[in-house]
Order: C-alpha cells, then sequence, then structure tokens
C-alpha cells in the first residue's frame, strides 16, 4: 500500500524529524514547511498536487510531489494568526482536512520545559496519526476542516 502524502508545518527541524519517523509507513511527509512564507508560498501547489513553486532540495519532506496532499499539519510553533495566514493561502482550494497541534495538552505551565527534539516529534508524531486515523473512520479526509490534536 502506497502512503498517504501529507503536509507537515513545523519550525524545528528536529521535531519534523520525529513526525516524519512516527507517521510512516501509512503516511508520507511530502514537503516540509518551516515558515509562514513557505507555507504561503508553496501549500496551495502542494494541496493541488502540483510541485511547489520553489524547489528546495534541503527540504526534509520526501519530495514525492505528483499526488494531491491528502492533509496538513501544522505544529504548535505556528499561533493563531499564522494558522489563518496558511489558510487563507489555500482559500478556495482546500478540500482537505487542517490539523493543529493543541500544545497545551502537551505542557504543564507549573512545570519546567523539557527539551523540545526527535522524541517529542515521535510523540507528536503519533498524535498526528491517531488524529488521521479517526478522520478517515469518519469519511473526513476529504473535506476541508480544521481538527485539533
Amino acid at each position: 500500500m502506497n502512503p498517504i502524502p501529507i503536509i507537515v508545518c513545523g519550525k524545528s527541524p528536529k521535531v519534523a524529524t520525529g513526525v516524519i519517523n512516527r507517521i510512516r509507513p501509512v503516511y508520507e511527509a511530502i514537503h516540509i514547511i518551516q515558515s509562514v512564507e513557505a507555507g504561503v508560498r508553496d501549500i496551495p501547489s502542494l494541496i493541488e498536487g502540483r510541485p511547489p513553486p520553489y524547489k528546495d532540495t534541503a527540504n526534509l519532506g520526501t519530495q514525492k510531489y505528483g499526488k494531491r496532499a491528502a492533509a496538513v499539519v501544522v505544529g504548535g510553533g505556528y499561533d493563531d494568526a499564522n494558522f489563518a495566514q496558511l489558510r487563507s493561502a489555500c482559500e478556495g482550494k482546500s478540500k482537505i482536512p487542517w490539523l493543529r497541534h493543541d500544545i497545551s495538552k502537551d505542557f504543564d505551565p507549573r512545570q519546567p520545559r523539557r527539551e523540545i527534539g526527535v522524541e517529542y516529534g515521535e510523540q507528536t508524531g503519533k498524535k498526528v496519526v491517531d488524529c488521521l486515523q479517526d478522520l478517515a473512520r469518519r469519511g473526513k479526509m476529504k473535506e476541508d476542516g480544521v481538527y485539533w490534536f
């Protein structure tokens, strides 16, 4: 079975690497967005099944373009305004779920913040898989919508 292509928006390469590792083999991060500007530029093409307008050979994603992305996953480094910018750039084009990371579930403000790295990314990747599988069970994978994980 071919992996399902998704776009992952994450500002930390270490966390993105953990997410990439954990979502396989069912899902495939075809492109990693590391800034709002790159997302505004690249996501509209990717959700239509086209390569991004600017090819970055250093992109952490598999760069296997040609199939429409099935979902956009946005990490906790993107605030509400950033998320709104990304969604706005895709207005009228998105017929897929957008997942947002609810980092309030990951950190207790009364505790020191732990290191954010590959292991944290793997934990986040598990939440992404669980959310996507739940959306698939509910028949929501071909509908535009915002879902928190």
